[in-house]
């Protein structure tokens, strides 16, 4: 037989454990709701200002193998903020998430540079620069738009703090006459272009 030396937990090895959990609790809850969805969406690459009547819509910014990208999601709990998949998939590090509404007017954006861009983001360099941090979860069965009937666009980002300044979003999911899932946060159908965009950002 094997004989495993296996030693307790830690306290923070326990709570990384329950955010876990918890997120991907959130994730497949979201996602059930969603399958069959039909609305569509459309980009949205550079926003409209609406000062601050979105406060719960965070910025996020995340290196991939192809450079550094920048999505949307919405704070749906202390520590989670809810995004899509292609916002998640192949993150390499930590995800910065902000809920300014204004970056910057004018370039440069003034984002935080990983040091050591192949490996992401560090929670140390996020918080430093201001930035909350978290780990992207991407829904398991996420299709990369190749499934046409469902491509589980969900992902989630479990924040390394908890946010205590920002009220987390209300999101309720329905089904419509023909047996069509949609999802909304807030008043925004979660298919909505603040969920959807994601652009290369140097």
């Amino acid at each position: 037989m094997f004989d495993l030396d296996i030693a307790p937990l830690t306290r923070t090895e326990i709570l990384v454990k329950n955010r876990l959990i918890a997120a991907i609790v959130t994730l497949f809850a979201l996602v059930a709701s969603l399958i069959g969805a039909s609305t569509s969406a459309t980009a949205s690459t550079g926003g409209t200002p609406d000062a601050e009547l979105h406060p719960n819509v965070a910025l996020l910014v995340f290196y991939t193998a192809e450079g550094r990208f920048r999505c949307s999601g919405t704070l749906v709990s202390p520590t989670v903020v809810l995004t899509a998949a292609h916002c998640t998939d192949g993150t390499l590090g930590r995800t910065a998430v902000t809920f300014r509404s204004v970056i910057a007017e004018q370039p440069p954006s003034g984002l935080p540079v990983a040091a050591d861009k192949a490996a992401g983001y560090t929670q140390t360099e996020l918080e430093t620069a201001g930035y909350y941090s978290g780990t992207a979860y991407t829904h398991p069965q996420y299709s990369d738009f190749t499934d046409m009937s469902n491509w589980n666009d969900v992902g989630v980002v479990v924040l390394d703090q908890t946010v205590a300044d920002v009220t987390p979003g209300e999101h309720c999911c329905a089904e419509d006459s023909q047996h069509r899932a949609s999802c909304e946060v807030g008043t925004h159908p979660l298919h909505c272009s603040r969920l959807r965009h994601r652009g290369p950002q140097a």
